[in-house]
């Protein structure tokens, strides 16, 4: 079984790594801030709006940092045959949850707020997660390949193993 390179795959994962970096450096920022404003301000209905907004983004700290893991797991796995990729694809698609469920997390504080940066981590994570899902379709055709010659040589074999029968018979 021969390795298979899958640049759109290290690409995808190399971003969403840099970009779970970056989602937990936003969002450590985000959670300082807005502790800070909480604390200066006495009124309790703005004190608990900003403790929902600081629970939230703890939340996307939280799947971020998980991604992070899962993605630099997943680095390993892009130089993998088709077959033990598919025997192990199950780290590659959970980075790809957490891209595509960050992703949903950026797109509905857009609808809130308007952020730039929110903006352009939700590009990322969606650039990055097409990029993944790319490779991860290729090696479907991959492994329909690999399976092809397989059964090509057990043909193969098949038929030598018959030759050889009927003229060990003569």
């Amino acid at each position: 079984m021969k390795r298979v390179s899958r640049p759109f795959m290290f690409t995808g994962l190399l971003i969403s790594l840099f970009a779970f970096i970056g989602s937990l450096a936003l969002c450590a920022f985000l959670v300082v801030t807005y502790m800070s404003i909480a604390a200066s301000i006495g009124n309790e209905i703005t004190n608990l709006v900003y403790f929902i907004v600081i629970g939230a983004y703890i939340i996307i700290m939280i799947f971020a940092l998980l991604g992070l893991i899962f993605s630099a797991v997943s680095l390993s796995r892009c130089n993998l045959s088709p077959s033990e990729f598919y025997e192990k694809k199950g780290m590659v698609i959970a980075t790809l949850v957490f891209n595509i469920l960050i992703a949903v997390l950026y797109l509905i504080s857009l609808f809130t707020a308007f952020n730039f940066v929110a903006l352009i981590m939700l590009l990322v994570f969606v650039i990055s997660s097409v990029f993944i899902i790319v490779d991860l379709a290729k090696n479907k055709k991959l492994l329909a390949k690999e399976d092809e010659e397989k059964t090509q040589k057990t043909d193969e074999k098949a038929q030598i193993k018959t030759t050889n029968e009927t003229k060990s018979e003569e």
